[in-house]
């Protein structure tokens, strides 16, 4: 059943930024690149292996996506709506991961996490520009999100633990699991003009929605702020 619904739900998140994408260029508009990565307010998720809870963290995701901004009010305060989509990934992330034994102490685990997202939004957005070659904006809207996770027993051997936090087991656990979130994000960006419609900037973009990957690195909050550099060409 999975190998028909994936399919399905990346192509209806993908509808978004490919119908903006696709618009008439009847009006004007920003195209952005943006690249950077996701600090979590909380980035603590959960395993189940062998019959025990392993609890652990994430550490800041990489992302990288685009952004269409058509521009409806073009002025020194000007306003249009965008969409656009992100992709976001951990690939072989090795955590440690504790439990408590029956006696009530902790024992530090390893596992291999593969986890990736693909976001897709739409929203309204504002600009001000007090001088040519400087822009300022704000934007927000909802937003859908795809993950996928896996967990798996790490090759190799695992490293030594931290000082004194006791001897780090292996479990042998590899789950896999999907999940479709609704969430909101809200925006906020600084561009300095390079060439006549060439832009750089740096951006800071809150999302927050929730995955639930219970099967394998369990519930997620994607709760924080996402850091991005951003390369913009008006057309």
């Amino acid at each position: 059943m999975r190998a028909v619904v994936r399919p399905l739900v990346l192509l209806f998140i993908l509808a978004v930024p490919v119908a903006v994408l696709a618009e008439p260029a009847e009006e004007p508009m920003y195209l952005q690149l943006l690249l950077g990565q996701l600090q979590l307010n909380d980035g603590r998720v959960a395993s189940n292996g062998s019959g025990a809870a392993y609890d652990g963290r994430l550490d800041d995701i990489p992302y990288v996506g685009g952004i269409a901004q058509v521009i409806m009010r073009d002025d020194v305060a000007g306003y249009g709506w965008e969409g656009g989509a992100f992709v976001s990934w951990i690939n072989d992330y090795a955590s440690y991961y504790a439990r408590s034994d029956g006696n009530g102490g902790q024992l530090n685990v390893r596992l291999d996490n593969a986890f990736w997202s693909l976001e897709t939004f739409a929203g309204l957005y504002a600009d001000y520009q007090p001088m040519n070659r400087l822009r300022f904006y704000v934007s927000g809207g909802p937003l859908l999100v795809y993950g996928v996770a896996e967990t798996e027993k790490p090759a190799g051997s695992p490293p030594a633990p931290p000082s004194g936090s006791g001897s780090v087991i292996v479990i042998d656990v590899s789950n896999s699991d999907t999940d479709l979130s609704a969430g909101w994000y809200a925006r906020a960006g600084l561009e300095l003009r390079l060439t006549e419609d060439l832009w750089a900037g740096l951006n800071v973009r809150h999302l927050n929605t929730r995955l639930n990957l219970s099967d394998s690195i369990g519930k997620l909050d994607l709760d924080g702020n996402q850091y991005l550099f951003s390369l913009t060409q008006r057309f």
